[in-house]
């Protein structure tokens, strides 16, 4: 399930690079990410992420 809103907070699977991580920011396609206990961000296309643990 490709997530409709991507609000800050929402945790996600990254699924080109296979990470979990919290949305910090979305904008129409690119989502800016960052690990669960921290560190640095990465940027993912929208269509590549999935809600995680579904």
């Amino acid at each position: 399930m490709v997530p409709r809103l991507l609000a800050p907070g929402l945790v996600v699977l990254d699924l080109r690079v296979e990470r979990v991580g919290v949305v910090q920011e979305a904008g129409c396609e690119t989502v800016w990410l960052r690990p669960r206990s921290g560190g640095r961000e990465w940027e993912a296309r929208a269509e590549d992420l999935r809600v995680a643990g579904t």
